[in-house]
């Protein structure tokens, strides 16, 4: 890593910075996430299991990942851009 180029991320506000709102939180038929950059974004069950796996090729926008296959339930979502990785909690709750 070049530290001395300034366009190298290297702290975790910087990630934080590419990922906005994750909405809703519960989520029943789709979550939609604020990002830019986008390079991937995956699900994981409490149990580890991958559930939704996708790749972006830089998107900027607002990203919709599709819930309504998936159990009532919380779920890790690692979402990854060109300045790094985050990751937050999302809670599936089907209204009917």
């Amino acid at each position: 890593i070049d530290y001395g180029n300034p366009d190298v991320p290297v702290g975790i506000g910087e990630v934080h910075a590419a990922v906005g709102a994750v909405y809703p939180n519960p989520a029943d038929e789709a979550v939609y996430i604020d990002v830019q950059q986008l390079q991937r974004i995956e699900v994981y069950s409490v149990e580890g299991r991958k559930v939704y796996d996708h790749a972006y090729q830089g998107v900027s926008g607002t990203v919709a990942v599709p819930t309504a296959d998936m159990a009532n339930g919380i779920y890790a979502v690692r979402i990854s851009t060109a300045t790094g990785t985050a990751g937050v909690r999302i809670v599936v709750k089907k209204s009917r």
